[in-house]
């Protein structure tokens, strides 16, 4: 009897995934990734979080001031910061961008407490001027527009003063007004001088138009720009500058 032919088998090869015996190699690959995208998303709020955003936006010969925020002025080498509200200082002029809720304030410091601020305010506002004896945004005094709602500012003589105001703690007290030959013409010169023995004088057009003597705040150093709301927001100065000397 011819026995059956033996057929010879060969034993099959276990197949090895790539990942070893437990055959997880997909999801191990996905874990991975997964764990790879979430160290790449967690350094980069890392990062965000650390980095500064952009306070002063300059371009050209211009820069916008965010509230707490300094530029120095290429053109004049003041070094300004907006105190209150977001301010835009190009060529030599200052104006605001975006009001603050109350009274904004723009200022740079003199070399010392005897000093005399010049400016030139092509646009005049309401209840907006120079501020000097500066200390902090409730501390400090002021010559502001004071002229009659119903008759707009321009280019010709129109009634109205600069009234000088006081501001101590927050609460302003108007302490004196000039309106000499009037008040207030776009394109007005305005001085002011200032001593640590309390005197002060006021200019328009280069003309000593009041003296004042108070040693509120005569050691403050701080000068610039101010103006209250809603009013006083579009005021633009202009050739802003500090010097040591003052008018005998």
């Amino acid at each position: 009897m011819v026995g059956s032919p033996r057929v010879r088998t060969r034993p099959r090869r276990r197949r090895v995934s790539d990942a070893g015996p437990t055959g997880t190699g997909d999801k191990g690959r996905r874990r991975f990734v997964a764990g790879l995208i979430a160290l790449v998303v967690v350094g980069a709020m890392v990062v965000l979080a650390t980095q500064k955003p952009a306070q002063v936006k300059v371009a050209a010969n211009a820069a916008t001031l965010r509230p707490g925020t300094a530029f120095v002025d290429p053109r004049s080498g003041l070094n300004w910061r907006a105190a209150a509200g977001s301010w835009v200082v190009y060529a030599g002029r200052l104006a605001i961008d975006i009001p603050a809720a109350a009274t904004s304030l723009i200022v740079t410091d003199s070399p010392s407490s005897t000093y005399t601020v010049k400016a030139s305010i092509p646009t005049v506002a309401l209840n907006a001027g120079l501020v000097f004896r500066y200390r902090d945004p409730s501390n400090y005094w002021a010559i502001l527009a004071q002229v009659d709602p119903a008759r707009p500012i321009h280019d010709l003589i129109v009634a109205g003063t600069w009234k000088i105001v006081r501001v101590v703690g927050g609460v302003a007290t108007q302490v004196s007004s000039f309106g000499l030959l009037a008040c207030c013409t776009n394109g007005t010169n305005l001085s002011v001088s200032t001593q640590p023995d309390g005197a002060m004088v006021f200019a328009k057009e280069g003309i000593a138009a009041a003296r004042l003597h108070d040693t509120t705040l005569a050691q403050a150093r701080g000068t610039g720009v101010v103006a209250g709301t809603p009013d006083g927001q579009t005021i633009v100065v202009k050739d802003f500058a500090v010097l040591k000397q003052v008018p005998r």
